[in-house]
C-alpha cells in the first residue's frame, strides 16, 4: 500500500522542484502581475477622480460583473484547465470550438440579464441608482468576460506569451484610457465604457489565437457533459463563493450607504498585490497538477501543492506585516486622505490573508483531483457564515464588522479546508 501524504521540501530536491516552478510560472506571474496593477490603478482612478459615493457605486455594480465571471469560471474555465490537458490533438479544434459556442451563449444571457436587472431595480427603489448605467453595465459585462474566456483559453493551450499580448492591450491600455478621460472630466459611465472598449479589442485580437475551431453536434454533447459532470459542483462552491466575498458589501451598502463600502473596498485592495502571485498560479497550477496526478499519481500531486502552498503562505503572511505596519500611509498614498479613517479594517484584514491563502490553495488540490463536492461543501459552510452573522456585525460594529465577518468566514473555511483534505487523502491511501 502506498503511504500517500502530505510531504515537506525536506523530502525531495528543492532545486529542481523551484527551477521548473519558474521557468513554468514565469509569463502567467509576470501576465497576472501586469493585470493586477492596472486592476488596482483603475480603482484607483476611479476612487479618486470620482470620489467615495461613486466608487462605492462602481464596487457594487463590478460585484455583478464578478458574479457574471464567477460562474463563467465554473462552468467553462475551471473545468476546461482541467479537462483540455486530457483532450487528443484531433479533438482540439472542436473542443475549442464548442467552448467558444458555450461562451458566445453564456454572454448573451449575462447581457440580458445585467441590462433587466439595472433597469428593474428602478421599479423598486426610488434612489436606485443603476438605471441609468443599464446599457454601460451590461455591455462591460460581456466584454470583459469575453476577455477573461479568451485569455484561460490561451493559457490552456500554453499560448503565455499570446495571453499577455492581449492583456497587455485589455489593461494598461486601460488605464492610459481612463487617465486620458480624466482631462474631459471622467464619469463613471465612461469609465465603464474605457473598460469594456479595450476587454473587446483584447478578446477579438485573441481569438485568432484559438483557431482552428470546429463546431459539430457530436463534439458540442460530449463537451457539455464532460464540463457538467466536472462543473456541477463547482457551480455551487462559485455561487457561495461570491456571496462571502460580496455579502458584506452589500450589507454594508444597505445599512451605512456607499461611501462605507468604498471604504471597505479601499482596504481590501490594499492586498491586491497578492494576485499577481495567487491569480498567476491559477493559470497553471491546476493544469500541471492535473497532469501530474494523470500521469505520476497521488503523490506527485501533493509533493507539487505542497511546494505551492509553502510558498504562497509565507508571500500572504509577508504582504499581510507591509499593511499591518504601514495601513495609513498605503491608504493616503493611494486613495488620499478621505480614504484613511477606518484603518483599523486592514489589521482584520491581514489576519484574514493567510486563511485564504491556504482555502484558495487548498481549493486547488481538491480541485485537481476532481473532489469538487468537497469545494462546494467548504464554501456552502463559509457563505452560510457570512450570511448569519453580517447583518448582526454591520449594525453592531459598522464597517469593522463586515471585516469581522470576513474573518470568520475564512477562518470555518481553514478549518474546513483542512479537513477535507485529510479525508481526500485517507480515502486515497484506502484505495492504494
Amino acid at each position: 500500500m502506498t503511504d500517500l501524504k502530505p510531504i515537506g521540501p525536506s523530502a525531495y530536491s528543492l532545486w529542481p522542484v523551484l527551477r521548473n516552478a519558474m521557468t513554468a510560472s514565469f509569463w502567467p506571474i509576470l501576465d497576472q502581475a501586469m493585470v493586477s496593477g492596472s486592476n488596482f490603478l483603475t480603482n484607483v482612478v476611479i476612487a479618486r477622480e470620482l470620489g467615495a459615493y461613486d466608487f462605492g457605486i462602481f464596487t457594487l455594480a463590478w460585484s455583478a460583473v464578478l458574479l457574471g465571471l464567477s460562474l463563467q469560471l465554473s462552468v467553462i474555465s475551471s473545468p476546461m484547465y482541467t479537462l483540455a490537458g486530457k483532450v487528443r490533438e484531433h479533438e482540439t479544434a472542436g473542443y475549442y470550438g464548442a467552448l467558444v459556442l458555450f461562451e458566445a451563449v453564456f454572454t448573451a444571457i449575462v447581457f440580458l440579464g445585467a441590462y433587466a436587472g439595472s433597469l428593474a431595480g428602478g421599479m423598486f427603489f426610488n434612489d436606485w441608482p443603476y438605471t441609468q448605467y443599464a446599457l454601460p453595465l451590461a455591455a462591460v459585462a460581456i466584454c470583459y468576460l469575453w476577455q477573461d474566456f479568451v485569455r484561460r483559453c490561451l493559457f490552456s493551450r500554453g499560448r503565455t506569451m499570446a495571453a499577455f499580448g492581449i492583456d497587455v492591450i485589455s489593461y494598461p491600455v486601460q488605464i492610459v484610457a481612463l487617465l486620458l478621460a480624466t482631462f474631459h472630466g471622467l464619469t463613471l459611465g465612461s469609465a465603464l465604457w474605457i473598460i469594456g472598449g479595450t476587454s473587446i479589442v483584447s478578446a477579438v485580437l485573441g481569438l485568432a489565437g484559438i483557431f482552428p475551431l470546429r463546431i459539430t453536434i457530436a463534439e458540442m454533447r460530449k463537451v457539455a457533459v464532460d464540463h457538467w459532470e466536472f462543473a456541477r459542483w463547482i457551480v455551487g462552491s462559485i455561487a457561495t463563493n461570491w456571496v462571502v466575498l460580496n455579502i458584506f458589501y452589500l450589507v454594508a451598502g444597505i445599512a451605512l450607504g456607499a461611501t462605507a463600502v468604498a471604504s471597505l473596498r479601499a482596504n481590501v485592495l490594499l492586498f491586491a498585490v497578492g494576485n499577481v502571485f495567487f491569480l498567476g498560479l491559477e493559470n497553471f497550477v491546476p493544469v500541471r497538477g492535473a497532469q501530474l496526478l494523470a500521469r505520476d499519481g497521488m503523490q506527485a500531486l501533493l509533493k507539487y501543492m505542497n511546494f505551492w502552498l509553502a510558498i504562497g503562505i509565507s508571500v500572504s503572511i509577508g504582504i499581510s506585516l507591509c499593511v499591518t505596519v504601514l495601513a495609513s500611509f498605503w491608504l493616503r498614498l493611494a486613495f488620499g486622505d478621505a480614504f484613511t479613517g477606518d484603518v483599523g479594517i486592514a489589521y482584520v484584514l491581514s489576519a484574514m490573508y493567510p486563511l485564504s491563502c491556504y482555502v484558495s490553495l487548498g481549493g486547488v488540490l481538491l480541485r485537481c483531483a476532481s473532489a469538487t463536492r468537497a469545494i462546494f461543501l467548504i464554501w456552502a459552510a463559509m457563505a452560510a457564515v457570512g450570511l448569519v452573522v453580517a447583518y448582526p456585525f454591520v449594525q453592531w460594529l459598522g464597517v469593522y464588522g463586515a471585516a469581522g465577518g470576513q474573518l470568520a468566514c475564512y477562518v470555518a473555511g481553514c478549518w474546513l479546508t483542512h479537513r477535507h483534505i485529510r479525508q481526500f487523502i485517507s480515502q486515497s491511501v484506502g484505495a492504494a
